[in-house]
């Protein structure tokens, strides 16, 4: 299971992990760019808005 998650989702051998857009995500956070904040998790639905 674990190589299959490495070289991709087993349902989507087309799609690596991670990718572009997963690095990219990564980076951001270390970054502290694009983080909801919240103190709980009634909160944090709100701000999803779930």
């Amino acid at each position: 299971m674990l190589t299959q998650c490495i070289n991709g989702l087993p349902f989507k051998p087309h799609i690596k992990i991670p990718n572009e857009k997963t690095i990219k995500t990564f980076e951001n956070t270390d970054k502290q760019i694009g983080l909801t904040i919240a103190n709980n998790t009634k909160e944090i639905f709100n701000k999803l808005g779930t």
